[in-house]
């Protein structure tokens, strides 16, 4: 279904909740990835495991983002920074899949 909006939730498990910050932190994050498939094609036929795909892909970028960043910031008021940074990340990794 093209156009259904897809939640993939990361976090539950502890491995996936716990980051190390920039400034060596730990935090505790749980997010949620709301996906749609704009290329049934390339979504069916390019990939395997596309859900499991979608899930790595948005802890690695989230990850890279809370890894550069100082633990202030994330944990006080710059979600919509975090946010952008890991969407924009999520895209382009996705685009070099072709996904």
């Amino acid at each position: 279904p093209v156009n259904r909006i897809n939640v993939t939730e990361i976090g539950d498990r502890a491995e996936e909740s716990l980051m190390l910050t920039g400034d060596e932190n730990i935090v505790a994050i749980n997010f949620s990835i709301n996906w749609k498939i704009n290329s049934p094609e390339l979504y069916l036929f390019q990939i395997a495991q596309q859900e499991e795909m979608i899930e790595q892909i948005g802890e690695s970028a989230m990850r890279e983002v809370v890894g550069s960043s100082a633990f202030e910031p994330i944990t006080t008021g710059d979600r919509t920074g975090v946010e952008t940074r890991v969407q924009a990340l999520m895209q382009q990794t996705l685009n070099a899949y072709r996904s």
